[in-house]
């Protein structure tokens, strides 16, 4: 198995991964893609649909095959990821000593643990859009005896998170509302706070009488400080510019950017 994983064949069509856009087209690849995103694996990762692409795509049968006979159960899946890197010979004996703990430690992990694991894993990936969709189908699943207070508060911060580095202030704020309803934090309270300046939010009075004044004008010149910084950064780099503009603007200006350095790069080419 080792050697049909390093003989080099390439897929004509690949193996495509939605969440992160990725198209893996070698085995090498595959096995790069499970050692960096464990958390990323789905229960039944060894589907069909992997399966055809060992087989048909890849040319190993055998492999498929053998998948098939033996990978019955999550922990047989474990034990499958890690004969299918281990053959490889492309990770030092440590690595893979690190990867089966990884795969331990995952296997300790509940469902809605799990998919907190993979929304935090697609926002280290900047896969908002989809952390999202993991982070709310946790969210509206408050009846579940495994889901905490301090599991929901987290996911909604992760959300808030998400819906601000969108330029989606309005829904981030929504979030730290109901993250600061159930903590009566001063941090949660002053993130409310920079939300509200960063986009037409007026910040409600129930919640500015609160605060102490001097600890208002405290997070008020932090704030102005970010400003600056972001500001100094904008003069320096064009593309953190269009940050700085609503989220339509944004999307339309870096468009434009990216244009530009695509022509100037096919004309180094010529």
């Amino acid at each position: 198995m080792g050697r049909l994983l390093l003989c080099g064949k390439e897929a004509q069509h690949p193996y495509v991964v939605e969440d992160l856009d990725l198209r893996i087209r070698s085995a090498e690849e595959l096995c790069y893609y499970i050692y960096h995103n464990v958390a990323l694996l789905p229960d039944g990762f060894f589907d069909e649909r992997l399966l055809r692409f060992l087989e048909e795509e890849l040319e190993m049968k055998e492999t498929a095959e053998k998948i098939r006979r033996f990978c019955h159960s999550e922990s047989d899946e474990d034990n499958t990821l890690y004969m299918l890197l281990s053959e490889n010979g492309f990770y030092r004996p440590e690595e893979m000593e690190e990867f089966r703990a990884r795969l331990a430690m995952r296997r300790r992990r509940n469902g809605p643990e799990k998919t907190k694991d993979r929304g935090d894993a697609l926002v280290f990936q900047e896969r908002y859009r989809s952390a999202l969709r993991a982070f709310r189908s946790l969210k509206d699943r408050q009846g579940d005896a495994r889901i905490t207070q301090d599991f929901y508060v987290s996911v909604l911060n992760s959300m808030a998170d998400c819906y601000g580095c969108l330029g989606e202030f309005d829904k981030a704020y929504e979030c730290l509302v109901m993250v600061y309803e159930e903590t009566r934090s001063m941090e949660i309270l002053k993130k409310m706070y920079e939300v509200c300046n960063l986009s037409d939010i007026a910040f409600p009075d129930c919640y500015a009488n609160r605060i102490p004044s001097e600890t208002m004008r405290r997070w008020e010149r932090s704030f102005q400080t970010k400003v600056a910084v972001a500001e100094q950064r904008a003069q320096e780099n064009p593309v953190m510019e269009c940050f700085l503009h609503d989220p339509e603007k944004a999307r339309e200006e870096l468009c434009a950017f990216a244009d530009a350095e695509k022509e100037k790069y096919r004309k180094m080419l010529e």
